[in-house]
């Protein structure tokens, strides 16, 4: 999800890791091995960012 960012045509940027790591814990997403450098979630491919973000890809 974290490059979702980074790819997105109008307006993406870079999003470090450890930002990324704190926005998620805001969002209420617990990762399964906090102790890892990357953190794995638990999301649905439905989840409505993802929904979006295939959207966008199937309309090109």
């Amino acid at each position: 999800m974290k490059h979702l960012f980074e790819d997105e045509e109008s307006g993406g940027f870079y999003v470090y890791n450890g930002q990324f790591k704190g926005a998620m814990l805001i969002a209420g997403f617990i990762p399964k091995a906090a102790d890892e450098l990357n953190w794995i979630y638990c999301i649905s491919q439905r989840s409505p960012a993802l929904v979006k973000h295939n959207k966008l890809i199937m309309a090109d």
